[in-house]
């Protein structure tokens, strides 16, 4: 049961408030419910939105939609399955219709010379940043994200969502095995696999022996933004 704290506003929710508690909340038209939902899974949801749309500001928008789908939907969810599989649910079908919508614009649309250039970093600039970056590390950092991102999108969704979840995330094998209601052994054992499929996808791009990935191996993630090897 979800413990509350009481506070002058009203109920105040912590880590303790389950996700079912929550949406009972929701549902009765708490709005500090809902805000404490997309607090507790915003970054899994922007995390996904980037690897498929490839820039910050699409990722915010989609993630936007994500919630806002989320929540016109949310008395539609029996609990059938865990809340947190059926948010998985919700943002690749956003996302799907975001590509098809993009792969309707590109058919449709003549790109010029200039339309060719992405400008944006592989990952947000962190604030303190250093000033001054060499463009040529730049530019190979760039191809380096593309590349990996790209590895990332050609796995399945069942091993592209949990390698998001342990390696951009940061969850432990038991917070995925919670959240995505299956075992320990079966996170591991899809991590381990979805990490063999990024490094063979890699491999046949000659990824780890190009001169801007002499520690590839160890670091391919991290050209994707914070990534961290196997364990």
């Amino acid at each position: 049961m979800a413990i509350f704290k009481r506070k002058a506003g009203g109920i105040s929710y912590d880590d303790s408030s389950d996700d079912e508690t929550l949406i009972k909340a929701v549902l009765a038209g708490d709005q500090d419910a809902f805000a404490y939902i997309v607090k507790r899974y915003e970054k899994n949801v922007y995390h996904t939105a980037y690897l498929v749309t490839g820039n910050p500001e699409d990722a915010m928008d989609l993630s936007q939609e994500v919630f806002l789908r989320l929540y016109s939907g949310l008395s539609s969810f029996r609990g059938d399955s865990k809340f947190f599989t059926w948010l998985v649910r919700i943002s690749k079908n956003t996302c799907a219709d975001w590509l098809r919508k993009k792969q309707r614009t590109i058919r449709t649309v003549s790109l010029s010379p200039a339309d060719d250039e992405d400008d944006a970093p592989p990952f947000p600039e962190p604030a303190d940043s250093e000033p001054t970056v060499d463009p040529v590390s730049a530019a190979e950092r760039h191809e380096d994200a593309d590349t990996v991102r790209a590895a990332l999108r050609s796995l399945g969704d069942d091993h592209r969502i949990i390698l998001t979840m342990r390696d951009l995330d940061g969850m432990s094998y038991e917070e995925i095995a919670e959240k995505l209601d299956i075992s320990v052994g079966t996170v591991k054992s899809r991590i381990c696999r979805a990490r063999s499929q990024v490094k063979i996808y890699l491999e046949k791009r000659n990824f780890f022996e190009a001169p801007s990935s002499k520690k590839a191996e160890e670091s391919a993630f991290a050209a994707a933004g914070d990534f961290k090897g196997g364990e």
